[in-house]
């Protein structure tokens, strides 16, 4: 037994069970250097978030169908809008030549439609993808909208189509041949031929090539 002050601080010093740390103490000291470490990690985190903020933010219109791009170049500005084309400069004689030689009459049509500059509004960016990039007009602006090239190439094929049927006179040997050969495509096209469209898409290819021509060499 340890009777004076000074035996009970000697008794302290040389007894292992008293030298002993209390458990208990030990948990709140760890705890208190867990929560140390959060409290620095948070802070670190906080400073990145910080810097983040700083940065100007980048924002993107897009949706599961097109991305528009307003149009501000001056030269783009001066392009007619899809399906607003001129046709001006494309005259009755022109057309009786296409009508002559049917395979390459709508392409042909075409082709001449885009030699203006203010009517080349139809691009495609990327010839891996089944995207067109077409002008069109939202909310009074002009707007490049990616569209489905399938899209774009029936409107085209019909439109032209529509011209030179109109110019194509039956009564004349080559004006017969090209509806003949218009009533094909446009079974081929329905569904009704027996060739699964073989002869409807391959129109839509030399339209496509054209397109094709003009966007390589677009300045």
């Amino acid at each position: 037994m340890t009777l004076s002050r000074s035996g009970w601080c000697h008794h302290k010093k040389r007894c292992k069970h008293h030298a002993q740390a209390d458990p208990a103490v030990e948990i709140l000291q760890q705890q208190l250097k867990d929560s140390k470490e959060q409290l620095a990690t948070k802070d670190t985190q906080i400073a990145e978030l910080m810097q983040l903020a700083k940065k100007p933010r980048t924002v993107t219109n897009t949706n599961n169908t097109t991305n528009n791009t307003q149009v501000n170049n001056l030269a783009d500005q001066s392009i007619n809008v899809f399906g607003k084309e001129t046709l001006d400069h494309i005259s009755k004689d022109d057309m009786q030549d296409f009508i002559k030689d049917p395979p390459s009459a709508i392409s042909s049509f075409i082709k001449m439609q885009m030699k203006p500059k203010e009517n080349r509004n139809v691009i495609c960016p990327n010839k891996k993808r089944s995207m067109y990039k077409m002008l069109d007009r939202q909310d009074d602006e002009k707007v490049w909208d990616y569209r489905c090239k399938g899209e774009v190439l029936d409107h085209l094929y019909d439109m032209a189509a529509d011209v030179l049927e109109v110019q194509a006179d039956e009564t004349t040997p080559h004006g017969a041949r090209f509806l003949a050969f218009q009533a094909r495509v446009r079974d081929s096209a329905d569904g009704d031929a027996k060739d699964g469209g073989r002869l409807y898409k391959e129109q839509l290819e030399r339209i496509h090539a054209v397109i094709l021509g003009f966007s390589e060499n677009r300045s």
